[in-house]
């Protein structure tokens, strides 16, 4: 994959702190020797894991958003990273790196929650070309995190050496990287920092320095501080999925499935009650192959099975049409057709001005949006 080469030909290094200068360095062990001459806005730049897809990355970003909402009286934005190209977006002759998030989810829905900013936003916002961030601070596991006896959870980060090689570089004063794949952006300092906690520690390391730019690399690390609260379910529901990608699903929906009602994730409409909203006439279904029939072959049930399962909820819920989505081979399909002859299988198979439109994150969505709209 494209990212695997650029970044094993970048240099792996083990030194775990580049100070450009004794005067532009300033932690928490001498913060009260240096001076915050800017009074604006303050930027929490991250990234994770680059292998990592779709879920684990919007699950991080609630992470982030929810201690910003908390955080934001303290004059702080957060950058949203650009989506590259993950790796099951299969789509090849289209540019799927560096995507915004508005490709994806509502902006303005986010911001209502949390003050984030897009990246092209940042540039536009700050009038720069360049981006020199002032601290990069790549998170870690404390290296016996996991394997202590009489072990006891708690809250803790400090910086330490890194626990295994990264792809920071020094390049004269300026320290570069992947950074989500901009040439035009480096950094200043870079530590590591062993963390072990809740979002709401990062209080304190951000707190540790008096820097406008600063970065969390390996931002997965953090975790939930509350999994399932008021505020979790106040994050997730700002995230409402791009409008046009709705309007495509609703104009399928109609055109194939005789079915126009979208049940949109609007925090507004959940504060007025319960939805009572009862879906297409249709089943949804989401049938997962390739990647995980590969990986666990003996957990997931043959075609024919499938098919059988499929066949008995239609029966059982008087439906007619069962709507598919997955990424099983063309045969395959055609397969499970040959299996449930007395329904009428239909997926969502877009042309490709619509796949170069949306990407195949979108297609995804729409993919989504359809089965959550199922009876």
């Amino acid at each position: 994959m494209y990212f695997v080469v650029s970044r094993v030909l970048m240099l792996m290094i083990s030194t775990h702190f580049y100070p450009l200068n004794g005067e532009d360095v300033c932690f928490r062990e001498d913060v009260n020797n240096c001076e915050n001459s800017f009074n604006g806005p303050r930027y929490l730049f991250y990234d994770v894991n680059q292998s990592e897809g779709f879920n684990l990355r919007r699950d991080v970003y609630m992470r982030l958003a929810i201690f910003m909402h908390r955080f934001s009286g303290k004059n702080w934005k957060l950058v949203l990273p650009p989506w590259p190209h993950l790796y099951h977006w299969k789509t090849t002759l289209i540019n799927q790196d560096q995507l915004p998030w508005n490709r994806f989810f509502d902006l303005n829905s986010l911001k209502q929650f949390s003050p984030v900013i897009e990246m092209y936003e940042f540039f536009k916002e700050n009038g720069a070309h360049l981006l020199t961030i002032d601290n990069v601070f790549v998170l870690q596991h404390y290296k016996d995190a996991f394997i202590q006896k009489n072990w006891n959870w708690n809250d803790k980060w400090s910086f330490e050496s890194c626990n295994k090689d990264h792809d920071y570089e020094k390049s004269g004063n300026l320290i570069r990287s992947w950074f989500w794949g901009y040439s035009n952006i480096s950094a200043k300092n870079m530590r590591c920092v062993s963390f072990q906690g809740g979002a709401s520690l990062l209080i304190e390391l951000l707190e540790s320095t008096n820097d406008r730019f600063v970065m969390l690399d390996n931002a997965e690390v953090v975790l939930h501080d509350h999994f399932g609260n008021n505020e979790y379910w106040q994050c997730r529901q700002s995230m409402k999925f791009a409008e046009p990608l709705v309007q495509e699903a609703k104009r399928f929906m109609i055109s194939v499935l005789n079915h126009s009602s979208v049940e949109e994730n609007d925090i507004k409409n959940e504060k007025k009650g319960k939805r009572n909203a009862k879906g297409g006439s249709y089943l949804g279904v989401h049938l997962r192959r390739r990647d995980f029939i590969e990986g666990r072959p003996n957990e997931i049930p043959t075609l024919e099975y499938a098919a059988e399962q499929i066949s008995d909820i239609l029966l059982s819920q008087n439906l007619k049409i069962v709507f598919i989505a997955t990424d099983a081979k063309y045969e395959e399909v055609l397969e499970l057709k040959s299996l449930i002859q007395n329904y009428s299988l239909v997926q969502y198979s877009p042309d490709t001005n619509i796949v170069f439109k949306f990407k195949d994150g979108g297609i995804a969505i729409i993919d989504q949006i359809i089965c959550s709209n199922a009876r």
